[in-house]
């Protein structure tokens, strides 16, 4: 997973998955780094690019990509790590490849 375009409320996630033909979907997990609160989801998306909006600024982040496709839902990514940036001005970073990490979903068969 690669974390870019990250400003004081947003970041910008990217991955890939060898095998997309059987994909229907991706979800996107998330919480504050070391939160005991459940993980916020975003379900359905259909790309391998998705922009996370309404974040706090400077504060740590957790995330992780599931695909799911007939049979189920498939094992998380490696968590991917990011702080956003402060209000007063975006980080904007090109590529903040803190954890660089390839999703890779199990054959579910």
């Amino acid at each position: 997973m690669t974390i870019s375009d990250v400003t004081a409320t947003s970041i910008r996630l990217s991955w890939s998955h060898p095998e997309r033909d059987d994909i229907r979907y991706y979800n996107i997990e998330y919480r504050t780094r070391g939160s005991e609160y459940s993980l916020e989801t975003i379900n359905g998306i259909h790309t391998l690019y998705y922009t996370v909006r309404g974040l706090s600024p400077y504060t740590e982040y957790e995330f992780l990509v599931t695909a799911n496709n007939d049979v189920g839902r498939g094992p998380p990514s490696s968590p991917a790590t990011i702080t956003t940036g402060e209000t007063g001005g975006d980080i904007n970073c090109v590529f903040c490849l803190l954890l660089m990490e390839y999703v890779t979903i199990d054959d579910f068969n």
